[in-house]
């Protein structure tokens, strides 16, 4: 871990990051005594990062006995990356001080890498994971949740260099409804009956790997593009948001409003692909129109044949009985 400095973690753009926190009462260690502030640390903030991959780092505040304050501690993840258990692990809490979910809160949207931190004080501490896992996920990932049973039948477990490789296999793969990326790299597919389970670690450990496994249904590129781009507005929403507040720090207002602008031209590039991708859906829907109609206007016109050639051997009338009628006709009397 490298420490970025006194102050609380923060993005490229001034944001902070979903979090796991942690309450001083619960963490004896960020409590010190008279001048032991180099004893303060948060080993269970590092013990719990360094078993999820998608851990950025941690950040704590440490707490002088006997005066004003608490001490508090947070695993950081990035915008939607913090797992989807319906309770932290251990003696974490999904909820901070003042009650807020980070993962529910646009306040906590920061994404990327810790880039530096808030102007702080010596008491407070902001930790990057060296080689954290900062690929982003496409959109409607879901995080410490999977998929059972886990394997399909007639697939295996493979092993994938990242979750991209894994959702590849799974679009590659036919019956395949979900993909399963888990922290030692293994792939897993799963078909359509397969039910959404939340991660648990083995009995005893509070902590473990499997909470990172990160798990996303198979969609099709309109439907993902679409997503996208409410994730994106949204994303837009929290970042307008960010600007009013940072009006005065020019630097800040300045990195958001470079967001803005790739924020549209990912947008634009979106609607692009949905343009297109509807495009060769009506291109094909009209091709096959065009060959119904022909279709149907040929067999209108055998129809027409037939029905005009009966129509002339009818108007024909016989010259006499016997040429029109020669099997009716009478034997002629000698």
């Amino acid at each position: 871990y490298d420490m970025l400095g006194h102050g609380a973690c923060v993005d490229i753009q001034g944001r902070f990051f979903e979090q796991w926190f942690l309450s001083g009462e619960k963490a004896k260690s960020l409590n010190y005594a008279g001048d032991g502030l180099a004893s303060c640390e948060c080993p269970e903030c590092r013990e719990l990062c360094d078993k999820i991959d998608l851990c950025l780092g941690y950040t704590y505040i440490c707490h002088q006995v006997g005066q004003p304050g608490f001490g508090a501690g947070a695993v950081l993840f990035s915008r939607g990356l913090r797992p989807d258990t319906a309770a932290a692990p251990g003696a974490f809490s999904n909820r901070g001080p003042t009650g807020v979910d980070s993962k529910r809160s646009p306040r906590f949207n920061g994404t990327g890498m810790i880039a530096s931190t808030t102007a702080g004080t010596p008491r407070e501490f902001c930790y990057s994971k060296v080689g954290a896992i900062v690929d982003q996920p496409p959109v409607g990932t879901v995080v410490g949740e999977h998929y059972e049973p886990h394997t399909m039948a007639g697939t295996t477990k493979s092993i994938e260099v990242s979750w991209r490789t894994c959702e590849t296999r799974c679009t590659n793969t036919g019956g395949c409804a979900s993909w399963s990326y888990w922290p030692d790299h293994g792939c897993h597919l799963q078909d359509s009956k397969a039910k959404l389970v939340e991660a648990s670690c083995p009995s005893g450990e509070p902590y473990c790997p499997a909470l990172g496994v990160i798990t996303a249904r198979r969609t099709s590129l309109l439907a993902r593009a679409a997503t996208a781009i409410t994730d994106a507005s949204a994303v837009a929403d929290a970042n307008a948001s960010a600007a009013q507040e940072a009006e005065d720090d020019g630097p800040q207002f300045v990195n958001v409003t470079q967001s803005g602008a790739r924020g549209m031209l990912l947008l634009v590039f979106l609607f692009v692909v949905a343009a297109l991708v509807f495009y060769l859906y009506a291109q094909a829907n009209y091709a096959k129109h065009r060959k119904k109609k022909r279709l149907m206007k040929k067999s209108a016109e055998r129809r027409r044949k037939q029905s005009s050639g009966t129509s002339e051997g009818s108007e024909e009338e016989p010259e006499s009985e016997s040429e029109g009628y020669p099997l009716s006709r009478k034997k002629a009397t000698p």
